[in-house]
């Protein structure tokens, strides 16, 4: 999106009120859009390529990206046309304004941590959480600590000398999660796992620690471990 930044910014100084729906955004891209004052609204599974703006419409395959504009063979159609404009507009008021949430933001980007917790503690009530650079909670996923740091989640089994069978056996819970072990973990330290993040709604999450939360408590071995 580099080779748009100029444009965009123009477009902001003139007094432009930009909208942006999305399925995945850079953290850079995501920050730069919001210095120029976009609003931002992620929608799942989004594909489409229209872009608007008070008379005119633009159809295209291309992505808004540069790589794709150096690299891509691509095809665009423009409307001007009200007949034409209305049936593309008609179409994503239909497919995309209303499924978009402004709450799916990713969470790749620190200033967005402390909507974040207010999200983590009306799911986890009475859960402490604390931290600016990152959020550390003890509570919401007995027995781990939970660190949410800007790119990643880490669970850590806070006793040391965890043994192999029950390193196996966290293994196995959390692997299908798309959880991996840290490269230092080794059984005889701290033992830690970890899940990228980037571009990670918040409300999917939340729900992922809701269901680790939910999975671990009803585990007799992990709360025999934890009490």
């Amino acid at each position: 999106m580099e080779k748009n930044h100029s444009e965009l910014r123009k477009s902001f100084e003139r007094g432009v009120k930009i909208k942006v729906y999305y399925r995945e955004l850079k953290a850079q891209d995501y920050k730069v859009l919001k210095s120029y004052g976009a609003e931002l609204v992620q929608v799942e599974g989004l594909h489409t390529k229209l872009y608007f703006n008070e008379s005119e419409a633009i159809v295209s395959s291309m992505n808004f990206y540069e790589y794709s504009d150096l690299n891509s063979v691509d095809l665009a159609l423009q409307y001007s046309d009200r007949e034409s404009y209305d049936k593309l507009y008609s179409y994503f008021q239909r497919y995309i304004a209303t499924i978009g949430d402004d709450r799916s933001i990713p969470f790749d980007v620190e200033e967005d941590l402390e909507r974040l917790r207010d999200a983590l503690l009306t799911q986890f009530v009475g859960a402490n959480i604390t931290g600016t650079s990152y959020l550390f909670s003890k509570d919401i996923v007995p027995p781990f600590h939970v660190m949410i740091h800007s790119d990643h989640l880490r669970l850590k089994y806070p006793i040391k000398g965890i043994d192999k069978v029950l390193m196996d056996n966290l293994d196995a819970k959390l692997a299908p999660k798309s959880f991996k072990i840290a490269p230092f973990a080794d059984g005889k330290g701290i033992c830690d796992w970890y899940l990228d993040i980037v571009n990670l709604p918040a409300y999917k999450l939340v729900q992922l620690l809701s269901d680790l939360q939910f999975s671990f408590k009803e585990d007799v071995k992990a709360r025999m471990i934890w009490y």
